[in-house]
């Protein structure tokens, strides 16, 4: 933040924004004082003091705990029966652990890498830069030329990789991987001493590092883990958790991290509640889940950073906080349920046939639980929300066999119903400043479907053939917009389960300016842009100098049919004169037929960019003109399968549909394209398409290239671009007598024919 900024957040704030960052900064600095005397703000003994048991007796409290949750061989068994009915599964999880015990970690989208070396807990191992063992408060933990990656640093310090050795453990017996959690273990806090290092800048971090102890303690409660190690994690859970109730995020981001310190501490006090502070920080942190229930949310259930992946994020929080309510039988406010239930209901409606979200904005490759490989797997997500709620509306996801709904159930012996909120949340939260209620009137899981329930300008089609379409177009981001990309009308498609228009992903966050802009901005968001210019200006890594809002105009689904609409006008603060752009996006059981349309004060060059899936093979077929300058092709994924598209300019009053959809059948052809051809894409009528590569990252910080699709328009001060796709056949487009235009797929008989079609590869 510049100081400009600063200065004007100073004189915004309210009374009791100012106590908690005095608050926050007074903490820092005692802190910092304390570590420049070599000892932390917190006494050596804390932990023991508040257990209120001595050193040598720790071990044996931690196996003989009656407070334990996970419960004893009933649920082992579950277990090894689960994993014993999903191998391939087995065999994904054997072969992580066996990765750590070679000194490998996995670390988002890269890995395993090595793992190696005194600076591993500091160091971004793709870049190979480490950060400094300084002071955490002195520590730039987003200057990614002085500490590299700072997400890259912390994957590998939020201890998942102690959840694969303990689940193998779990299900094998054996002592290889106790012994080698014991020593990662003690190795961590020897190289991180507290406050010192990057792995102390954030609250966040600390608070699912400390959940993840947690665990640890119950996977290796029984195994032979050195009693060092053990004291080590009894020391760190109450480290961790008193200093994130110090470093809450009410105002630094009120968003994903103010929620998971909130989960972490309710989820720590819950299941170590031996703790003295454990009441409090339960009913601390349920507060702030119940009160950024009715904040962070949507009316049609959606996160407000409106990200795939962080509204899966934060629907673990939820979901996972109340199978621990379940499992301990302590209380939560009912808005947390609530919220669950509904962001759970929203994450199937995001969900493509496959149980995989599409990204949409921001997307770290991070998540809460250590139970899934692919980040954007939200299928043992709604597994444990259907064991929740079995009549939560949900749909039917695979089975790829992690056990998240078995790990995360009640144990038998444990289970306990859960009790209904108390004064106690009410008192601690008064404390922090939060108010508490049961839930906003929208928090209803069976809202009808209908334009006005999509607040969020989310709107998502999925039928049983595996179609799919994921259409945007409505508020720019939350506050800040932080996460937000400028994809105002974006587009996502599958046909028949294969992904055809996809989102070019998230870069990276801090590794380069010119990078991040790339991922984020609208001329890689499958939009139609004016003049080369975007709608929306970034600002720095995390802000927007202006946000474009849009509005959405028609909703319309059933299940064999979508319609849907919007437009915003976005590009007039650019281009410094009206410009207003629109999409209108239908689908039927054979074609998916998009039509953006532009209208501005001046003539101007339209560019229409469509990002596809790197798996296509993209192959020429005709072109030339009918209606107008048209082209028709067809993409060619890996199984040899066809997917044919058309794009064609219009006038920009022009009425297209699908033609199973027309309302009349009586058509006057203009001229059937079939008999057009050219030898390649290029340029007709003022027009030019062309197939050229653009950024892809299919996981955080890994960089790719992928083909886009581009259609270049010539001066115009309005127009119109038909894109059409169709899984069936070749596409055409017709004109009825009425003027309007139709759209057609005529299916293929053979598949020898529809091979006979490809003239050309790209």
């Amino acid at each position: 933040m510049n100081l400009m900024r600063a200065i004007l957040r100073a004189a915004e704030a309210s009374p009791h924004e100012l106590r908690v960052r005095g608050r926050q900064i007074v903490f820092s600095r005692v802190n910092a004082l304390c570590a420049e005397r070599g000892r932390a703000i917190f006494r050596g003994d804390g932990h023991l003091r508040s257990l209120g048991i001595q050193a040598d007796a720790l071990t044996s409290w931690v196996r003989q705990r009656s407070s334990s949750w996970f419960g004893r061989e009933d649920r082992r068994r579950r277990i090894c029966h689960h994993f014993d009915a999903h191998p391939a599964a087995a065999a994904a999880l054997l072969e992580r652990a066996d990765r750590i015990l070679n000194d490998e970690m996995f670390i988002l989208g890269h890995g395993p890498v090595p793992f190696r070396g005194d600076d591993r807990w500091r160091r971004d191992q793709i870049s190979v830069m480490a950060s400094p063992p300084e002071f955490y408060g002195r520590i730039r933990y987003l200057d990614c030329a002085r500490v590299g990656d700072s997400k890259l640093v912390w994957e590998p310090n939020r201890f998942a990789w102690a959840w694969w050795l303990g689940a193998v453990h779990s299900i094998t017996g054996k002592p290889s991987y106790s012994e080698k959690f014991s020593e990662l273990t003690l190795d961590w806090f020897e190289k991180n001493p507290y406050p010192l290092g990057i792995n102390y800048c954030s609250a966040l971090e600390m608070g699912l590092r400390a959940y993840a102890w947690v665990w640890a303690l119950e996977l290796f409660r029984d195994a032979g883990v050195a009693d060092d190690a053990f004291a080590r994690l009894i020391q760190g859970i109450w480290t961790s958790c008193r200093h994130v109730e110090n470093n809450l995020s009410y105002y630094f981001a009120p968003n994903t991290h103010l929620l998971g310190e909130g989960f972490a501490l309710f989820g720590c006090g819950s299941l170590v509640p031996e703790f003295k502070e454990s009441p409090r920080w339960r009913h601390v942190g349920a507060a702030i889940l119940a009160q950024e229930a009715t904040r962070q949310f949507h009316r049609d259930g959606t996160h407000r950073e409106l990200s795939t992946c962080y509204h899966l994020y934060a629907t673990d929080f939820y979901v996972q906080a109340v199978l621990i309510a379940r499992q301990t039988g302590f209380g939560l406010p009912p808005a947390v349920a609530m919220a669950a239930q509904q962001a759970a209901a929203r994450l199937g409606e995001l969900v493509a046939a496959d149980g995989i979200l599409p990204p949409l904005n921001d997307c770290d490759s991070g998540r809460l639980d250590w139970f899934n490989v692919d980040p954007l797997d939200a299928a043992p997500t709604l597994q444990a929300a259907r064991a929740l709620w079995p009549d939560l509306p949900l749909p039917r996801v695979p089975d790829r066999g992690n056990g998240y709904h078995v790990w995360m159930a009640p144990a038998t012996a444990c289970e306990k119903p859960c009790e209904a909120a108390t004064d106690g949340y009410a008192r601690s939260a008064g404390q922090q400043g939060l108010s508490v209620s049961a839930g906003p009137s929208h928090m209803a899981v069976d809202a009808p479907r209908n334009q006005q329930r999509y607040d969020s300008g989310i709107v998502t089609y999925r039928n049983a053939e595996g179609d799919y379409a994921l259409f945007r177009c409505g508020p720019f981001g939350y506050m800040d917009c932080g996460h937000s990309h400028d994809a105002q009308t974006s587009l996502i498609l599958y046909l028949a389960g294969q992904p055809v228009i996809v989102d070019c992903g998230t870069g990276a966050y801090t590794r380069s300016r010119a990078i991040r802009d790339s991922f984020r901005g609208a001329l890689s968001k499958n939009v139609l842009t004016l003049a080369g210019c975007e709608p929306s200006a970034a600002d720095d890594w995390f802000h927007w100098q202006r946000k474009t809002e849009a509005t959405l105009t028609e909703v319309r689904h059933t299940e064999s049919s979508f319609q849907c609409a919007g437009f915003h006008d976005g590009f007039q603060p650019a281009l410094g004169f009206s410009a207003r752009v629109a999409r209108s996006v239908e689908i039927d059981d054979c074609v998916a037929l998009v039509v953006d349309t532009w209208n501005t004060a001046n003539p101007v060059t339209a560019r229409l960019a469509w990002t596809l899936d790197p798996g296509l093979q993209v192959l020429w077929e005709s072109g030339g003109e009918v209606c107008g300058p048209i082209w028709r092709g067809t993409m060619r994924d890996g199984k040899g399968r066809h997917y044919h598209f058309l794009m064609c300019r219009l006038a920009a009053d022009a009425d297209v549909t699908i033609a199973s959809r027309a309302t009349s059948r009586d058509q006057t052809t203009v001229r059937d394209d079939n008999d057009s051809h050219a030898s390649a894409p290029g340029e007709i009528g003022g027009c030019e398409l062309s197939v050229s590569a653009g950024p892809y990252s299919p996981a955080y910080g890994v960089l790719h290239q992928t083909q886009r699709l581009v259609m270049d328009v010539s001066n115009a001060s309005a127009g119109c671009v038909v894109t059409a796709f169709s899984k069936v056949g070749p596409l055409a487009i017709s004109v009825q007598s009425t003027g309007q235009f139709v759209v057609t797929a005529r299916p293929r008989a053979t598949a020898g024919a529809d091979r006979a079609a490809q003239q050309a590869v790209l």
